[in-house]
């Protein structure tokens, strides 16, 4: 029995579906990341938690590109066998997010 290649078509589908798998990725990390950043910010911001808050919001902000390894990495690893390109993309949002809040606040435009 003979083995049908694949066709044109048949390929360029296969490489779109997975750069669409990464940009799924990327953007369901780059989702989470807000979802953590904006639900600690307003769970630690209350009054109950007002006192001892602070220090914790400013060290979570301060090593976010670490401490979101926290929710994220177990994600990489879960999707990493069976879908590996949005495991892809859910990197690259941590390596961006990882890069925005370190030189975010240290670049100066004139």
């Amino acid at each position: 029995m003979k083995e049908k290649l694949p066709t044109g078509i048949s390929v360029a589908f296969g490489i779109l579906s997975e750069g669409f798998q990464v940009v799924l990725g990327f953007v369901l990390g780059i989702a989470l990341n807000l979802a953590v950043i904006f639900g600690t910010n307003f769970l630690l911001s209350g009054d109950i938690f007002y006192s001892s808050g602070g220090p914790i919001l400013f060290y979570f902000f301060y090593f976010l590109g670490a401490t979101q390894l926290i929710w994220l990495l177990p994600l990489i690893l879960l999707l990493r066998k069976k879908y590996n390109h949005v495991a892809l993309g859910i990197l690259w949002a941590a390596v961006v997010t990882a890069l925005l809040f370190t030189f975010g606040g240290r670049l100066e435009f004139r």
